[in-house]
């Protein structure tokens, strides 16, 4: 049995992770603030070494550096909601149905091929999606083909509902 998450705990950790994504971009920001002088003696000792230090200090690196961070960052996110997305395909039948019925055309050699495979297959379908899933892409094939006919019966049984599994 698998678990699915529940929508919540999902929300609940990437608020958390995001926290601290967050923090280390602060930290970093707050890395590149030169720290202010103690008192007005250590000013005037230091006056020659800040200005070797902002001679030193090149802002705009440092934002191309920051923003190379998170353009990462937001690559690593998107990563994360595609693993999200093909996870909530996988654990879901009638998804991961739907998902192969829309792979047929990429596996078969032309149309003929794709119908003689589809056909074979709706026979065995379990689930009501997949089913109608089948049906619309017979639909599209049955017209590369030039079967007007075919085509309009599918989409007949699709309008009524009729040869459509039940769980």
């Amino acid at each position: 049995m698998t678990h699915t998450p529940n929508p919540a705990d999902r929300a609940a950790v990437l608020p958390a992770w995001l926290c601290l994504m967050l923090a280390a971009l602060l930290g970093v920001g707050v890395a590149l603030i030169p720290a202010a002088p103690v008192s007005a003696d250590d000013h005037r000792d230091h006056e020659h070494e800040d200005e070797d230090d902002e001679e030193d200090f090149d802002f705009e690196e440092e934002m191309e550096e920051m923003e190379f961070f998170l353009v990462e960052v937001e690559q690593y996110i998107l990563l994360l909601e595609i693993v999200e997305k093909y996870h909530d395909i996988v654990a879901d039948p009638a998804a991961a149905g739907v998902a192969a019925v829309l792979k047929v055309e990429e596996f078969t050699e032309d149309a003929e091929e794709a119908v003689a495979l589809l056909e074979d297959v709706l026979q065995n379908a379990g689930d009501p999606a997949v089913v109608r899933a089948i049906r619309l892409t017979l639909v599209d094939r049955y017209g590369d083909l030039d079967q007007p006919a075919k085509a309009r019966e599918q989409l007949r049984l699709l309008i009524i509902g009729e040869g459509e599994a039940t769980q």
